[in-house]
């Protein structure tokens, strides 16, 4: 099995991402992509490129549910099955409204070779809905950003799963529009972006940002990450134990205490984990390509299935395809 590796991008480093490629897909029988794989050697090697698609479906909990699909390669369907189950039951107990109002916000550097423009955003991506819903609280979303003075941004909110409302922050008028529309909300969620960063974002980056300060009520959901500047664990994590991040996002809007992993105060500190903190031992990591009858037994993942053990599985299964 195999999936793409996006931390190899140009010739500068020892194989290229194409050569890389070339080599990976000769020593696998299957390699899972996404939908924006087109480098030459996928679409040499067809007969071994399967489509994992679960950063498409609409709904936070339904992503989980692609555990199944991934299963079927390894013959672990009753095991997927199983984590599934107890995930849905999490995501799906009882929660009361809270009356919170949440909104998703981000700021876009543009980059002409992209077409795309400076933006401030407005995020109302229906599986974000799913998640803000299902916490107990509202999204302020696209009638509430449209109604304000944004505009929705080409290609989006078609019913694919992206849904953004631009707000031109070179334009004064609807930069103070952006910034009254966000001041209304009880939570804010901030997921600019923070890669190549040397320093944690904070209070002062936010203000930069959006020129206004509301820390006080703003949050990220980096709170987990490989480093400074570098990759999250969000990204899986939403993906194959949602319950865990409505769970979080839960205790925030009915103001309950928790020790959150996920979504971080702005003057929280971030938690760093990388290669260092993982002792499991696995086939391909010493040089030599081992044969995977069944990896969930093998590396005893999955003997037992409880919470902890199953979503551990179930987050190592999606990892090996999350960057397909």
């Amino acid at each position: 099995m195999g999936a793409h590796d996006w931390g190899i991008t140009d010739d500068t480093q020892a194989m290229s991402k194409v050569e890389l490629l070339e080599a990976q897909i000769q020593n696998v029988d299957v390699y899972f992509i996404d939908g924006w794989a087109s480098d030459a050697p996928f679409a040499a090697n067809s007969d071994k490129t399967v489509r994992f698609s679960s950063s498409w479906d609409p709904n936070m909990l339904h992503r989980a549910e692609w555990i199944k699909y991934l299963a079927a390669f390894f013959n672990l369907e009753d095991k997927a099955e199983d984590h599934f189950d107890m995930v849905s039951a999490k995501w799906n107990q009882p929660r009361t409204s809270s009356g919170k109002k949440v909104v998703i916000i981000q700021k876009v550097t543009g980059n002409p070779a992209w077409g795309t423009v400076d933006a401030l955003k407005v995020e109302a991506d229906a599986v974000k809905v799913s998640w803000v819903e299902t916490a107990g609280a509202t999204l302020i979303g696209k009638d509430e950003a449209v109604t304000a003075g944004g505009v929705v941004a080409a290609g989006t909110c078609t019913g694919g799963a992206a849904c953004d409302i631009d707000f031109d922050p070179a334009d004064e008028v609807q930069a103070a529009a952006f910034r009254d529309l966000i001041a209304t909300a009880d939570i804010i969620i901030d997921e600019t972006s923070n890669y190549y960063a040397s320093t944690t974002y904070g209070a002062s980056e936010f203000e930069t940002n959006f020129g206004v300060d509301l820390s006080a009520k703003i949050y990220r959901n980096d709170g987990l990450m490989k480093a400074i500047g570098g990759g999250s664990a969000w990204f899986e994590t939403s993906q194959s134990s949602p319950h865990i991040v409505v769970e979080e996002l839960s205790s925030l809007v009915h103001g309950e205490t928790m020790t959150r992993v996920f979504l971080r105060r702005l003057d929280e500190s971030q938690t760093m984990k990388t290669e260092a903190d993982c002792d499991k031992e696995m086939p391909a990591c010493g040089g030599t390509v081992t044969a995977i009858e069944a990896p969930c037994e093998t590396y005893l993942t999955c003997v037992k299935i409880t919470p902890e053990s199953s979503s551990v599985a179930a987050a190592l299964l999606l990892a090996a395809a999350a960057f397909a």
